[in-house]
């Protein structure tokens, strides 16, 4: 309070003038001073749209990520609209710095207060600039799984394979491991099968059963074969790429292939004992 009774007397001060005409002529000379400082506010409103869209135009042409592109805009605009406010202050004799040491006391509370917001806004920057991942792609970070919806400054929207919006603060994934799977997703399956069967057979079985499997990607290539071997049976396993955004529906579409492969393998032979 004792700050702010100072400030104010000064003011008071500063424009309470006398009768004289000389106290007109200095009345005169604020009126101008007043007029320049909204001149310059006016100017540095002006200039610093004119050079945060300007900045925005050469980094959507550098193709810089929009979010970052965006972020950086609006640190340009506040920056020169500041400047704009001290140098309007310094016209009109007003004393700027007890206030932006006041200012600056504010800001270092509030910095404490929303430290953690404050560091998922740096980590998101970090994930812009390194682009360990992209919108689109598939990623495991965090104990959470899904195609990238959006990058933005404080957090990452994954889809899940649920069709899920999940939600990840961005400093939760800096210094974490993070899987990319780009925009596929890996199938895996296993099936057990009896020591009579014969293992190339059912291997051909089933890499034919998945390849007809519309949505299994053909690139990168799918793979079967005997994964370990049991007392009396064996087991084979598959791996398949889909598409991420069909993870689950396609999942189970090469499970029910796999199924009708070895159901009439069977069939076809019956002296195999099941």
């Amino acid at each position: 309070m004792t700050y702010w009774s100072d400030f104010i007397g000064k003011l008071e001060r500063l424009y309470v003038l006398p009768t004289t005409q000389a106290g007109m002529e200095q009345l005169a000379r604020k009126g101008l001073a007043l007029v320049g400082a909204l001149l310059l506010l006016l100017a540095g409103w002006l200039i610093a749209r004119r050079l945060s869209a300007a900045a925005v135009r050469v980094l959507k042409r550098k193709r810089v990520e929009l979010t970052l592109t965006l972020f950086l805009g609006g640190v340009i605009k506040v920056a020169v609209w500041l400047l704009a406010v001290y140098l309007a202050a310094a016209l009109l004799a007003i004393p700027v710095s007890p206030l932006v040491a006041a200012v600056g006391g504010g800001a270092f509370g509030l910095t404490l207060a929303l430290q953690g917001t404050i560091s998922n806004y740096g980590a998101g920057v970090v994930l812009v600039l390194a682009r360990p991942f992209r919108v689109g792609d598939t990623i495991s970070v965090a104990g959470c799984s899904g195609v990238v919806r959006a990058i933005r400054i404080s957090v990452t929207e994954l889809i899940t394979a649920e069709g899920e919006l999940t939600s990840i603060p961005n400093k939760k994934i800096i210094g974490e491991v993070v899987v990319n799977s780009f925009p596929n997703k890996l199938v895996t399956g296993a099936l057990t099968i009896p020591n009579t069967y014969d293992p190339e057979q059912v291997i051909r079985s089933v890499s034919a059963a998945l390849t007809g499997t519309n949505g299994v990607l053909a690139a990168p290539a799918l793979t079967v074969g005997v994964d370990q071997f049991l007392p009396a049976a064996m087991v084979i396993s598959y791996r398949c790429w889909v598409p991420a955004e069909r993870y689950v529906e396609l999942r189970y579409a090469a499970n029910l292939a796999v199924y009708h492969a070895v159901k009439d393998l069977r069939a076809a032979q019956p002296f195999l004992t099941p």
